[in-house]
């Protein structure tokens, strides 16, 4: 029957076509093209193990395997979320502008989200700068919630400072708690009108960190 077909096409001028062919050809161009991906897979992968032969076990990718444990320092900041949404803000560590700025903006969104409920600010800090630390206190004046505050383990230098800054009735320590508070500390060096200019600045902070204690302390 072919052959017949074939002297039909050939009488008319036609030539017979080849389906075969064609056929082979994408099969070795497949072969060529996957033969050429096998370098892209990472060996360190399970994909790389599978392609360039190494043995691998199917169980260790299988949707049994207990997933990952998260790390500490995402609990950690899960807690502190949990915290947050409970209108606790925690005031950790030496007192600077990274700090400031983070209490400041935890402060305005609280005030933002609800004007009324209080804001309980616990305090484990050694002190640090007072001008980030004034941020802080200025915030917690400007705001329309009452800021209470809590000593946890120590609070020093400008961290006493804003223990003592809460609102009157509900400032609070902890029984092993330790509340330490002394002058400005500073330095500087240079000329001497450099040096007139600085211990200015520092007595300007001392009578205005003294006037803030009294009045908070009534004393």
């Amino acid at each position: 029957m072919s052959a017949k077909l074939g002297n039909a096409m050939k009488a008319r001028g036609v030539a017979p076509r080849c389906a075969v062919a064609p056929r082979a050809t994408t099969r070795r161009n497949m072969r060529v093209a996957s033969s050429g991906s096998d370098e892209l897979f990472i060996p360190n992968s399970i994909l790389g193990r599978e392609a360039s032969g190494f043995e691998f076990s199917p169980q260790a990718a299988g949707p049994q395997q207990a997933p990952p444990n998260p790390s500490v320092m995402e609990r950690f900041s899960g807690v502190i979320s949990q915290l947050f949404q409970q209108r606790i803000i925690r005031m950790g560590g030496a007192v600077d502008d990274d700090m400031a700025n983070l209490i400041v903006a935890q402060l305005l969104y609280l005030d933002a989200a609800d004007p009324k409920s209080d804001v309980t600010l616990y305090i484990n800090s050694p002190g640090g700068s007072v001008t980030a630390g004034m941020a802080i206190f200025d915030t917690m004046r400007h705001v329309r919630p009452d800021v209470s505050t809590c000593c946890v383990g120590l609070a020093a230098s400008m961290g006493a400072f804003l223990l003592a800054s809460g609102e009157k009735g509900k400032r609070f320590a902890l029984p092993n708690s330790r509340i330490m508070i002394h002058q400005p500390l500073g330095g500087t060096q240079g000329q001497a009108a450099d040096i007139e200019i600085q211990a200015n600045e520092i007595l300007h902070h001392k009578l205005t960190l003294n006037g803030y204690l009294a009045e908070f302390s009534g004393q």
